[in-house]
């Protein structure tokens, strides 16, 4: 990744948590999950961690679906396993992310 994209990315990000965007981080959280990022879908999660952005069930829902996208279902499952509150769709979403990487137990 340029260090161009990183800034692009660090001042996107920024920005959310300036406004108190929850919704605009959940957007990106989904950008990563598309892209398959997942270099950039742990430094989002670690932004969001370390500027204590309130992870409320549809962000933290769209964290899980991201790192599942990004083929790493330990992070995804660490991420629902944190949540404080889940819904059918962060349950559906974890289902799907073991589902896809075949650990079903």
């Amino acid at each position: 990744m340029s260090n161009k994209r990183v800034v692009s990315w660090n001042s996107l990000i920024s920005g959310f948590k300036r406004s108190g965007d929850v919704k605009s981080a959940w957007k990106v959280a989904c950008a990563c999950g598309y892209l398959g990022a997942l270099d950039l879908a742990k430094w989002t999660h670690a932004y969001i961690e370390e500027n204590e952005i309130n992870c409320d069930m549809q962000l933290g829902t769209a964290l899980v679906d991201m790192f599942a996208r990004c083929g790493d279902p330990q992070s995804a499952m660490k991420v629902f396993d944190n949540m404080a509150r889940r819904d059918v769709s962060a349950w559906t979403t974890a289902i799907g992310a073991m589902a896809v990487q075949r650990n079903g137990e």
